[in-house]
């Protein structure tokens, strides 16, 4: 191995363990944090969640109304669809 392989290498090596290091830091220092850290931000999440919440309850709602009013017409357009055709045998009937 080269002295610039070899130090090259060694650079590898420092820059893996100071990133491995920092990552480490970064997630002792996110578990740590609670609620009260984040303050107002959140809150304003908290909120804006709350809110699509609600918006995605509206939504199902909504979507409940409207297959309940498809299955009001399908049950119509069935029954129509029954008495078109006892109509029909009975046109086919005459004719024949």
């Amino acid at each position: 191995m080269t002295l610039i392989e070899y130090i090259k290498s060694s650079f590898d090596i420092a820059i893996t363990m100071n990133a491995e290091k920092k990552f480490i830091e970064l997630n002792n220092n996110y578990n740590k944090k609670t609620p009260e850290y984040y303050g107002n931000d959140y809150e304003q999440l908290l909120r804006k969640e709350e809110s699509n919440l609600r918006e995605q309850i509206g939504i199902q709602n909504q979507l409940k109304l409207y297959i309940n009013s498809l299955k009001g017409k399908i049950e119509y357009f069935t029954k129509e669809n029954a008495i078109l055709k006892k109509k029909l045998v009975i046109i086919i009937f005459i004719l024949i």
